[in-house]
């Protein structure tokens, strides 16, 4: 059977009973080695939902007849059980494929965020990781190869440049003329020195890692290829301690940052070899907040311009602004003004609004100023009723975005604002679904926030490539009514 077959699937905040999960485990309920919902729930992954009511209210584990939810998207490895918990807006078990590309985009996101400690004293981040530091290791290594250093080859007759000092005190010229002429001679070469004990350790390692990807089928999962490279398991090495003590060494000696990373790696999955919590085999890929990979998707592929230069952006810049020009479009939003009994001046907060996603953009001889926000809801709509929706406060947040730029919209002859939600589906399409507002901030003639219901596959396809989509291109579908045309 192929490893990925094997994969066991759960929806994030799904509600599943203790009985539903340890049978899609396989595990057998009279089995009391292994506890499934403490050991997830201890690491945040599982949590408890509440019967009592119609809340979406989650606590942490405790014993009893409720359901639970994985509070959780990505790869779990669990005594030799690969579990991949999916997004909340897909409604079906995915396919193999769906599934590769949400570990993509994840890890494009981690990408950004990770940043590898050498501590590990009373530390078990190493154990979560263990799918994340591997998977790392091996797309260093076929970015940058193996990790060697260099030795100095000295050789009578070589090919490579001619060592003048050694030669000329090692051997015996012939003298013509008065002049020395050198029959043997001696060359200096730099090779890599294959017999390194560091590029040793490390061609270990990433056979490790690939025969571990292999046999779980996360090779398929995280598509990465698997190059066995040593016929040593790392006990053939050296004692760990020793190994450790190496890398250190290794680190101390060396100033380029891309081999400090791939050392600081290798270090991670030595310690990870020798650490075992709760005697159970358990790695984590994946966040409790994928909230934070579609906000990223959505900022990366959409391009906003919301740390731009009002300089650099796509207008000509009103006399009365120029002196901001230097300034960006969040710079130019009022702060709370503090007015003091006793204080003669005012006092001006240090925070303020802070919009997601905010472009200009032009089309057909129009100027668009846009307002976004990435929400990552699953939106249960009746005709009687919404649930899963953003609440008030996100609502009357967003048209207030409007009103703190209306000064500079006005003074920049702005044509028209696009003010939006915009939603993952597992649809492939990108559709307005409909829009919401708060009616007395529409009497300041704020725009209603539009519902945009969009492709994630498309969206995580574009983030995880690297590539940006063109606004423009959406305009006439998406942002502009008959009304507006």
């Amino acid at each position: 059977m192929n490893p990925t077959e094997k994969i066991i699937f759960f929806r994030e905040l799904e509600h599943y009973t203790r009985d539903e999960i340890i049978f899609q485990l396989g595990l057998s309920q009279s089995d009391t080695s292994i506890d499934v919902i403490r050991d997830l729930s201890c690491r945040q992954i599982l949590k408890l939902k509440k019967n009592s009511d119609d809340s979406d209210d989650i606590e942490e584990y405790s014993e009893g007849k409720n359901s639970y939810v994985f509070d959780y998207v990505g790869v779990i490895e669990y005594y030799q059980r690969i579990i991949f918990c999916y997004p909340k807006y897909i409604k079906n078990t995915p396919q193999v494929e769906d599934a590769k590309l949400i570990i993509a985009a994840l890890e494009k996101y981690n990408s950004q965020q990770f940043i590898l400690r050498i501590s590990t004293e009373n530390d078990t981040v190493w154990e979560y990781n263990r799918i994340g530091a591997e998977l790392a290791l091996l797309r260093d290594y076929f970015e940058n190869g193996i990790y060697c250093n260099s030795k100095n080859v000295l050789e009578l007759h070589g090919n490579a440049e001619i060592d003048w000092d050694t030669t000329v005190n090692e051997t015996l010229p012939i003298i013509q003329n008065g002049e020395p002429y050198y029959v043997d001679y001696y060359t200096l070469q730099t090779v890599a020195d294959e017999d390194d004990f560091i590029t040793k350790l490390h061609k270990c390692l990433l056979t490790e890692c690939s025969k571990h990807f292999l046999i779980t089928g996360l090779d398929t999962l995280l598509s990465v290829d698997t190059p066995i490279l040593s016929e040593n398991d790392l006990e053939n090495i050296a004692d760990k301690e020793y190994i450790k003590k190496r890398i250190l060494q290794e680190i101390q000696n060396q100033f380029i940052t891309k081999k400090q990373l791939t050392l600081r790696l290798m270090y991670a999955l030595v310690c990870l070899s020798e650490q075992s919590l709760d005697n159970s085999d358990f790695s984590l890929f994946g966040t409790n907040n994928f909230n934070l990979v579609w906000e990223n998707a959505c900022a990366d592929v959409l391009g906003s311009m919301h740390k731009t230069e009002l300089k650099n952006l796509p207008l000509y810049i009103a006399e009365q602004w120029k002196k901001y020009s230097d300034n960006t479009l969040l710079d130019i939003i009022n702060k709370p003004k503090w007015s003091i009994v006793g204080i003669d001046n005012p006092i001006f907060s240090k925070k303020t609004l802070k919009p997601d996603y905010l472009s200009i953009i032009r089309h057909n001889g129009q100027t668009f100023f846009v307002i976004l926000d990435a929400k990552y809801y699953d939106m249960l709509i009746t005709d009687r009723y919404i649930n899963g929706a953003p609440g008030v406060g996100d609502i009357d947040k967003q048209q207030l975005y409007h009103l703190a730029y209306q000064k500079f919209l006005d003074n920049h002859g702005i044509d028209s604002v696009i003010n939006a939600f915009v939603f993952p589906s597992e649809n492939n399409s990108v559709q307005v679904i409909g829009t919401v507002e708060m009616e007395f901030l529409s009497l300041l003639k704020l725009e209603p926030v539009k519902l945009i219901s969009f492709s994630a596959k498309r969206m995580l396809t574009l983030y995880s490539n690297g590539n940006r989509l063109q606004l423009n291109d959406l305009l006439p579908e998406l942002f502009i009514s008959k009304n507006d045309s």
